[in-house]
């Protein structure tokens, strides 16, 4: 594993940190010692995973807190609560992790309307939430990073994700935006667009199909390296967008697909 020197001891905040990516995300960082502030919707009396990382890491290291991040008053009153925690009293926040989304797949003449807004506002809204709600927290005189968990299907479309697609398309757009508007706060802004990572949302994707089998080796068929990634290939680069190695960057979308921008395989 590489640690970043510059990170050790800094906070990371992460929009979406339960499971898959996200805690994966969650997990990359912590073993960087740096303090992680995670979301989700569940409840933390449901989250077996808190108290584990808080045994292993130290329950001063590790906060959850339960989000809608499509509510944007739920978002405001996370960033209230973070406010008075005595750590961003001494530091602020270094780096933004937006990963919550959800997906569900839909043929465009089938689509139903209140799954589609919840998605947008989920994928969409919920990041904008956090990157607007969370400005006055982070640190300016040092610098900060806001990485995006975006998607390949913002560039490449797929069967039954076009308003998933949409969402991601949406989100690789904001990140040009902010961080053109946001570089004189010497903030950053980053998108990770990821390939097909192999998750519980990604399963229950599959088992959404008439054929999950069928439907899963379709989908390895057209990454050129042949296999699905894992949530570890992901927050790698999510980390190293956060460290000073990656200073330089800012407004640019990182591939991590397996080669499936390049051109599909077969």
């Amino acid at each position: 594993m590489t640690v970043y020197e510059d990170l050790i001891g800094k906070t990371v905040l992460i929009n979406g940190g339960t499971r898959g990516i996200g805690l994966e995300i969650v997990h990359e960082f912590l073993n960087n010692e740096c303090y992680v502030i995670f979301t989700g919707r569940t409840p933390p009396e449901n989250l077996p995973i808190l108290p584990q990382l808080q045994q292993k890491y130290g329950s001063e290291k590790v906060l959850y807190y339960a989000v809608d991040s499509s509510n944007l008053d739920s978002v405001k009153a996370l960033m209230l609560n973070l406010s008075k925690l005595d750590l961003l009293k001494k530091q602020k926040i270094s780096v933004l992790v937006n990963n919550a989304g959800i997906n569900f797949y839909s043929e465009i003449y089938n689509i139903d309307y209140n799954i589609a807004k919840q998605i947008i506002n989920t994928n969409f809204f919920g990041y904008l939430h956090f990157i607007t709600e969370a400005l006055p927290l982070m640190d300016t005189v040092n610098g900060s990073s806001i990485i995006n968990i975006s998607s390949v299907v913002a560039y490449i479309s797929f069967r039954g994700r076009a308003i998933y697609a949409a969402s991601k398309a949406a989100v690789e757009s904001l990140t040009r935006s902010a961080a053109l508007e946001l570089a004189h706060k010497n903030i950053r802004v980053n998108s990770l667009v990821v390939g097909t990572v192999f998750t519980d949302m990604v399963k229950n994707t599959l088992i959404q199909t008439k054929n999950p089998e069928a439907e899963s080796a379709r989908l390895i068929s057209r990454i050129p390296l042949g296999r699905f990634g894992t949530p570890s290939d992901v927050a790698k680069i999510v980390k190293f967008l956060a460290s000073k190695d990656s200073s330089f960057i800012t407004g640019a979308s990182i591939f991590v697909d397996g080669g499936t921008s390049a051109g599909f395989n077969k």
